[in-house]
């Protein structure tokens, strides 16, 4: 079981995520997480990934909470069986707590897919 508390609880993880160079596979990987199930087959190919992680070093110590990190993705590219590669550039992804519940804001997330773009620019709160 993985648990953060007040956020989260994946109360059986069961099968195989394997990194071979730049591919990184799922096999039978199943998440059961309250009443929700998730079951991946599949693999991301050509992961090209540059990220910056910063947190609260207190945080990540004493943990009374969910630790605020920040994600800085400079570059991150992908490419999915059947489905068209992304490209993320020049992001900013905040993950952190506060009264209001769990929250993820992107800051903004620049995602470039096909012929389109998509950017997110907003928080998303998990307490609903």
């Amino acid at each position: 079981m993985i648990r953060f508390p007040d956020i989260i609880s994946l109360d059986r993880i069961n099968g195989v995520v394997m990194r071979e160079g730049k591919n990184l596979s799922f096999e039978e990987l199943h998440i059961l997480s309250g009443n929700t199930d998730v079951a991946i087959n599949g693999t991301i190919n050509k992961l090209n990934l540059i990220v910056e992680a910063r947190s609260n070093t207190t945080k990540l110590i004493n943990f009374d909470s969910f630790p605020a990190i920040e994600f800085d993705i400079r570059s991150l590219n992908a490419s999915f069986a059947e489905l068209p590669d992304i490209k993320i550039i020049n992001s900013i992804v905040d993950i952190y707590d506060d009264t209001s519940g769990f929250n993820i804001k992107f800051n903004p997330l620049h995602i470039f897919a096909a012929n389109g773009e998509l950017t997110l620019d907003g928080t998303y709160n998990g307490s609903g």
